[in-house]
């Protein structure tokens, strides 16, 4: 059995959603995990106002380096789930064209009499 393009880009635009999906969930865990560190960061400056302890500020900087970074790396999960969208889309779109030109040279490498008997039988 032989593959053609078509098959081949269709094959290409699930991978493309899985990895979509993939980058929403991974992105969304790692979002969780941002809110997580601002909690402890909220907790944090409960404790400080409360106690007055040295080194908060120390703390509450490396807190919010943590962050940041997390938040960039779920920014980051977020894009290639985008881009991993657009492709899964223009590789549908491909594979439609290429479906379509397939048929339209199969069309025209047609000898006229067996076109004509198909469009009189309500093929075409």
């Amino acid at each position: 059995m032989r593959l053609g393009l078509s098959s081949y880009l269709l094959m290409a635009s699930g991978l493309f959603a899985a990895s979509a999906g993939y980058s929403h969930f991974h992105s969304r865990e790692i979002e969780q995990k941002a809110a997580t560190l601002e909690r402890r960061s909220l907790e944090a400056s409960d404790a400080y106002s409360s106690t007055l302890a040295a080194g908060h500020q120390e703390d509450e900087m490396k807190l919010l380096d943590e962050r940041r970074a997390t938040l960039l790396r779920a920014s980051a999960w977020r894009r290639v789930g985008l881009l991993s969208i657009a492709l899964t889309v223009v590789s549908l779109f491909a594979a439609w064209v290429a479906r379509e030109l397939h048929r339209f040279r199969e069309i025209a490498l047609e000898s006229p009499q067996e076109a004509t008997a198909a469009r009189a039988k309500g093929g075409g």
